[in-house]
């Protein structure tokens, strides 16, 4: 874009996803990164002296020294919340990954801190700039009053692959629904607004072996008084990998997956196919962080306001209280 002022942005978090966030960051023209931390020296190093940018192992020492003013956190779930206190002390403006923290009452507490520093909360959603998931919202009007619709999430890097501090309740908050679960979710309120009601069934078997205190596997189901009903189907240990949504409406059905959008007619006859390669995967990814730059820059609104944040936090934790 012409004119505009790249937004220098620190990470912490490089391993993971934290990588394809920084990949993207990395190939937008609206963002300088500069600084990295993470606690794995390594590859810390490695990725430091290759952006020739400043390395850090304490995120706090980051956002005092480092010549920045966003940050972007991907991070285990228990250091949201003081990671987010510490930026927004330090005036930086905030990228975070899902989910905004372990619980609903610490979500409250980083969206006040939001309003009151006055900075950007972006918290990182993005199937809302997935190029497939975005035409579901579209095209929902074309397909009447919705009555169903169905989200599944599911992957399995196999049986004996340990979670880490995700399989940790206390660090974690919660396990395959809160995590991958959270994307899902996301899209059901973007799509349809708060359900009236939830119930959530889970279970700890798919990983025999491994010690973990968290779902692996969960069941949420939910209601809108007078509206649709559905489910949310994740696992992070069920056979095939796939994610995708069906909403079911009086004149049609709308699916889309990472690389599919299909328009049904009612009688299943498709209206109207979009195809992609996996690599939107990436596009989305790009999409996310740019649109997180021209928030700074005051450009754009937020896309995933930090309500609709609070919102989703209150449907996980009645969903997991009814378990």
């Amino acid at each position: 874009m012409a004119n505009f002022e790249p937004v220098r942005i620190g990470f912490a978090g490089i391993g993971g996803i934290g990588q394809s966030h920084l990949e993207a960051a990395v190939k937008s023209g609206l963002l300088e990164v500069g600084a990295l931390c993470d606690v794995k020296e390594p590859l810390l190093r490695e990725r430091a002296e290759r952006l020739k940018v400043p390395a850090f192992t304490d995120f706090r020492e980051m956002m005092r020294s480092a010549d920045i003013e966003a940050v972007a956190l991907i991070l285990p779930h228990d250091l949201h919340l003081p990671a987010c206190e510490a930026a927004f002390m330090a005036g930086l403006h905030v990228f975070l990954e899902k989910p905004p923290a372990r619980n609903l009452k610490e979500t409250r507490r980083i969206a006040e801190m939001a309003k009151e520093s006055g900075k950007v909360w972006l918290l990182a959603t993005n199937r809302r700039h997935s190029p497939c998931f975005s035409e579901v919202k579209r095209r929902l009007p074309g397909i009447g009053e919705v009555y169903l619709a169905r989200f599944e999430y599911t992957s399995d890097p196999g049986r004996d692959i340990p979670f880490g501090w995700r399989g940790e309740r206390k660090r974690a908050g919660g396990g395959a629904l809160l995590d991958m679960g959270y994307h899902s979710v996301d899209l059901l309120v973007w799509f349809l607004g708060v359900p009236d009601r939830v119930l959530a069934l889970s279970r700890m078997k798919g990983r025999p072996g491994i010690v973990y205190d968290t779902d692996d596997t969960a069941d949420l189901l939910f209601e809108f008084e007078d509206g649709p009903i559905g489910h949310v189907t994740v696992s992070w240990a069920a056979s095939p990998e796939e994610e995708r949504c069906i909403l079911c409406g009086t004149d049609g059905a709308l699916l889309a997956s990472w690389s599919e959008f299909l328009w049904l007619e009612r009688g299943g006859r498709p209206a109207e196919r979009l195809e992609g390669p996996k690599a939107l995967w990436k596009e989305a990814f790009l999409r996310q962080i740019e649109h997180f730059a021209k928030c700074v820059r005051g450009l754009e609104e937020p896309l995933s306001p930090v309500a609709s944040h609070v919102s989703n936090m209150a449907i996980m934790e009645a969903a997991y209280r009814s378990m």
